[in-house]
């Protein structure tokens, strides 16, 4: 099942928008490039900790399993391609496209993750 998670941990089904910057999607019981993680953290039960050092880090994403959260540093779109049936629950982050200001400029990305 897949379900989307704004940045402050509330879910919508596949489809609905959120209002965050990073849109973030859940793969239960998927794991992505285990054993290659660019941080490690102890998941309390809480994502909002784990949302939030991935947008700091530029992480692409994390992955739980048991009381750890498995940051990966790839984008997310890349990590989407290498999921595989698992144990584990991974959280990718997919920056949102910029909004138009009345300028005419788009306003910068704001958290780690910037476009590919």
């Amino acid at each position: 099942e897949v379900i989307d998670v704004d940045d402050d941990g509330d879910t919508a089904r596949h489809g609905e928008a959120l209002s965050s910057v990073i849109s973030w999607r859940e793969f239960r019981e998927y794991d992505v490039d285990a054993g290659d993680d660019a941080d490690v953290m102890f998941f309390t039960g809480d994502l909002e900790p784990c949302m939030e050092h991935c947008r700091r880090r530029g992480f692409g994403g994390f992955v739980i399993k048991h009381d750890c959260a498995y940051f990966k540093a790839s984008p997310a779109h890349a990590l989407a391609l290498r999921l595989v049936r698992g144990q584990s629950t991974t959280h990718l982050g997919y920056p949102r496209p910029p909004r138009r200001s009345c300028a005419g400029e788009a306003p910068p990305y704001m958290g780690g993750l910037q476009p590919t």
